[in-house]
C-alpha cells in the first residue's frame, strides 16, 4: 500500500512543524515555499529571556528546521509557488517551469502573513553574556515601542487587533531592561493586551503617535506593525476554494480537502501556531489511517 501524500504550501513554522508531525507518521510530504530555505520569519526569531524564561515559544522551534530537511520522507521545493489546484493534483511553478504533483490526499495552506521590518530581532538576538552584542559598544539610553502602527486603523485597512504584538513588545523591553536597567523604555500604546501586565520601570503613555512625533527624542523606535494578510492570499484564496474574511485572512468553507494552518487564518502567537500545526497533522494521520 503506497504511502499517503500530502502537500504543504509554506514553509514557515506552521508548514515545518506539520511536515515534521506528518513525516514522522509516514506520509509522503511536498513541501514547497517561495523562499530559498524553510523556516520563514520565525528562523530568524530569537530567545526573549532575560534572567527568566520569558515563555516566547521559541524553543519549541528547536531542531525543527533541520528535521524537515533531513527527513526522508520531506520533499522541499524552493522558490516554488501553487498555481493550480483540482482534485488531488496540484500544479506549481519554479524557475523550470510548472510541474504536477498528483495523488494528494490533503492540502495544508500555511503561508503566514504579509512579512515586516524584523529590526528589533536583529537588535536582540546576539548576546555575549553581558548585554546585547548590537548595543554593545554604545548601550542604549532610550528606547520607545509604538503599539499598533498601521493598525486598528480604517485608513490603514488593518482595523483587527493583531493580539500578540504586546506580549510580544514585553518581553522585548524585559529584555532590554534586564541588560540596560538605566535605559529609558516608553509603550505608546492604544490597548495593552500583555498577559504579564506593566513593567516595574517602563512608562506607559495611552496615545497613538507616529514615527515622526518622536523622531530624535529616543536612540530606538521599535514600530508594532501588527499582523496582516498576506499580500498573496487572495489568489491563494481563488487557487484552493477558499474565501477571506474582512481583514483578508483565509478561511474555508467548502473545501475539505484543503487545511489552514498557522497566521494565514488570522493572527497567532508562536505557541499557538505551533499546537494548532501539531493538532492539524493528527487529524490528517488520523484520516490517512480510516
Amino acid at each position: 500500500m503506497n504511502a499517503a501524500k500530502v502537500l504543504i504550501v509554506g514553509a514557515g513554522l506552521a508548514g515545518c512543524t506539520a511536515a515534521r508531525e506528518l513525516a514522522d507518521g509516514g506520509v509522503l510530504v511536498c513541501l514547497i515555499d517561495i523562499a530559498e530555505k524553510v523556516g520563514g520569519k520565525v528562523r530568524g526569531y530569537g530567545c526573549k529571556a532575560s534572567d527568566k524564561c520569558s515563555k516566547c515559544g521559541v524553543c519549541l522551534t528547536a531542531g525543527l528546521w533541520e528535521a524537515v530537511e533531513g527527513h526522508e520522507n520531506v520533499q522541499f521545493f524552493p522558490q516554488t509557488r501553487l498555481v493550480d489546484l483540482a482534485g488531488d493534483v496540484a500544479w506549481v511553478r519554479d524557475s523550470d517551469g510548472v510541474r504536477t504533483i498528483d495523488g494528494l490526499e490533503r492540502v495544508i495552506v500555511a503561508t503566514g502573513f504579509r512579512a515586516v521590518d524584523g529590526e528589533i530581532e536583529r537588535l536582540l538576538r546576539g548576546r555575549d553574556g553581558d548585554g546585547l552584542l548590537e548595543f554593545s559598544k554604545k548601550p542604549p539610553r532610550s528606547v520607545a515601542f509604538v503599539q499598533c502602527y498601521r493598525s486598528r486603523s480604517v485608513r490603514e485597512d488593518a482595523f483587527h487587533c493583531s493580539r500578540v504584538c504586546c506580549d510580544y513588545a514585553t518581553r522585548a523591553a524585559m529584555v532590554i531592561k534586564h541588560f540596560y536597567p538605566l535605559c529609558r523604555v516608553v509603550f505608546f500604546y492604544t490597548d495593552m493586551r500583555a498577559a504579564d501586565g506593566f513593567i516595574n520601570g517602563v512608562r506607559y503613555v495611552r496615545r497613538r503617535v507616529e514615527p515622526e512625533d518622536i523622531r530624535g527624542l529616543f536612540d530606538y523606535v521599535v514600530l508594532a506593525e501588527g499582523i496582516r494578510a498576506d499580500d498573496g492570499a487572495g489568489q491563494l484564496a481563488e487557487i484552493c476554494g477558499l474565501e477571506q474574511d474582512e481583514s483578508g485572512f483565509l478561511r474555508n468553507v467548502y473545501e475539505p480537502r484543503v487545511l489552514l494552518a498557522g497566521c494565514v487564518s488570522g493572527p497567532k502567537g508562536i505557541k499557538e501556531t505551533y499546537n494548532e500545526a501539531v493538532g492539524l497533522a493528527k487529524e490528517v494521520l488520523l484520516s490517512c489511517q480510516t
